[in-house]
C-alpha cells in the first residue's frame, strides 16, 4: 500500500494499492488499484483500477477500469472501461467501453462502445457502437453520430442567434 507522495515500481505478479499523490510504474502481470491523485504507468499485461482523480497511462496489453474523474491514456492492445466523468485518449488497437459522462478521444484502429451520456470524438471513422444518449463526432467529415432518435440538435449561428 502506497500513500502520500510514495513512488512504487511493480512487476511480475505484484499487487499495489496507491492513494493520495502516489506514483506507480507497473508491468508484467502487476495489478494496481489507484485512488485520489495517484498516477500509474502500466505496460505488459498490467491491470489497473482507478478512481477519484487518478491518472493512468497504459500500453501493450494492459487493462484499465476507470471511474470518478480519472484520466486514462491507452495504446497498443490495451482496453479501458470508463464511467463517471472519466476521460480517455485511445490509440493503436485500444478498446474502450465508456458510459456515464465519460469522454473519449479515439484514433488509429481504436474501437469504442459508448452509452449513457458519453461523448466520443475521432478524426476519422472508427468502430464505434452507440447506446442511449451517447454521441460520436467524426472531425474529418464534421459528422455527428447518435443512437437515440429522440435527441434534438440545435444549430447556433456565430452571432448566437438560432437559425
Amino acid at each position: 500500500v502506497a500513500w502520500g507522495n510514495s513512488s512504487v515500481v511493480a512487476w511480475g505478479n505484484a499487487t499495489v494499492v496507491a492513494r493520495d499523490n502516489s506514483s506507480v510504474e507497473a508491468w508484467g502481470n502487476a495489478t494496481v488499484e489507484a485512488r485520489g491523485n495517484a498516477t500509474v504507468k502500466a505496460w505488459g499485461n498490467a491491470t489497473v483500477v482507478a478512481w477519484g482523480n487518478a491518472t493512468v497511462v497504459a500500453w501493450d496489453n494492459s487493462s484499465v477500469e476507470a471511474g470518478g474523474n480519472s484520466s486514462v491514456e491507452v495504446g497498443d492492445n490495451s482496453s479501458v472501461v470508463a464511467w463517471g466523468n472519466s476521460s480517455v485518449v485511445a490509440w493503436g488497437n485500444a478498446t474502450v467501453v465508456a458510459w456515464g459522462n465519460s469522454s473519449v478521444v479515439a484514433g488509429d484502429n481504436s474501437s469504442v462502445v459508448a452509452g449513457d451520456n458519453s461523448y466520443t470524438t475521432s478524426y476519422g471513422v472508427i468502430e464505434c457502437k452507440l447506446n442511449g444518449h451517447a454521441i460520436h463526432r467524426i472531425r474529418k467529415t464534421n459528422t455527428i453520430r447518435y443512437a437515440d432518435k429522440d435527441m434534438k440538435f440545435e444549430l447556433v449561428a456565430d452571432n448566437g442567434q438560432h437559425e
